[in-house]
């Protein structure tokens, strides 16, 4: 049985390929080039039979290049990066990061994937992304004390995304409290921070971050079922292409600088370009903590990063993790 990731490479260009050139490409026969393409649709890849000539993709695909996306790494980050793992499938960034020992403090290890097969967002909702059609990335490192201001950490990592996509010509894109980006009314990317080790330090971060660049239609129906937020690629929204892998290396330079920034300074000199990429700040909210449920106009932010929230009874304040708010 031919490996299908090798399969995946052949077709990444767009053009069609007919059987016998896979078959002899991957050694195998076409009877086989055959099941594995029929396999392609559960890593939500569409191809195209056309009778006579071979097969396509529907859509071509930028599949990551290590080299290409080294080249692309601030100098900062190419001194400090320890690990970059590339995978074609994994469960999650964030678990292979995880399998490592921690790295020391300052050094960073990254691990990115074409397609993950457990990919989480907030709440534990699934993150849903076909093979090659967004950034799935994920870094780690170590801070050697705990920070000052430690639970807006997310917040602050979610302005570095946002200024990779913007570096990237992405633009109009806003913060969702805690951790989307949107834009044009759909979300664009999230992220996901993770942290452990002891209550004053050393800790180490894991921050994993989802990136659509184009989204088929068959996600946004299941997203439509989930009852979650319409999505939007950043192909959609850019004024010109693209490089996936300039826009990957973007995301790791101003995660790395954004991670240094904030365990040397801490929340307060990054709070005011947040609260002015805030996309809630004056709606309408409901805000829902286990069976609680608060209703009123969002606020902004406090310097814990809590999403302060104007009700009936007053000003009430909302720890990260532990909600989930949605416009009225």
């Amino acid at each position: 049985m031919p490996n299908r990731e090798a399969l995946i490479g052949l077709l990444a260009d767009g053009q069609t390929h007919s059987g016998v050139e896979l078959a002899r490409q991957l050694a195998c026969s076409r009877t086989a080039v055959w099941k594995q393409l029929h396999r392609l649709p559960e890593l939500g890849l569409s191809t195209v039979a056309e009778p006579g000539r071979g097969y396509r993709l529907l859509t071509p695909l930028d599949l990551f290049d290590e080299r290409k996306l080294r080249d692309a790494l601030s100098q900062f980050v190419q001194r400090r990066l320890d690990v970059l793992q590339m995978h074609a499938i994994t469960d999650s960034t964030n678990n292979e990061l995880r399998r490592q020992a921690s790295p020391e403090a300052g050094r960073f290890q990254v691990a990115l994937a074409e397609f993950q097969t457990g990919g989480r967002g907030r709440r534990g909702r699934h993150w849903l992304s076909p093979f090659g059609s967004g950034v799935c990335l994920s870094i780690s490192t170590t801070l050697a004390e705990r920070p000052a201001g430690m639970p807006a950490l997310g917040l602050a990592l979610g302005v570095a995304v946002q200024r990779a996509l913007t570096l990237a010509g992405v633009p109009g894109v806003q913060l969702k409290w805690p951790n989307d980006l949107l834009a044009n009314g759909g979300k664009l990317a999230g992220l996901l921070t993770e942290v452990d080790g002891e209550p004053d330090g050393p800790l180490r971060v894991i921050t994993g971050v989802g990136v659509n660049l184009r989204v088929p239609p068959d996600t946004q129906e299941r997203l439509r079922q989930d009852g979650a937020l319409p999505a939007i690629g950043a192909l959609e929204l850019a004024h010109e292409d693209i490089c996936r892998n300039r826009l990957a290396a973007g995301l790791i330079n101003e995660l790395g600088a954004g991670i240094q920034d904030f365990a040397e300074q801490g929340f307060a000199p990054i709070a005011a370009e947040w609260r002015r990429l805030d996309a809630l700040r004056d709606q309408r909210v409901e805000v829902r903590s286990g069976d609680r449920i608060i209703t009123g106009v969002a606020d902004g932010i406090d310097a814990n990063g809590s999403l302060v929230v104007m009700t009936s009874r007053g000003r009430e304040t909302v720890v990260s993790g532990e909600v989930s708010v949605r416009p009225l």
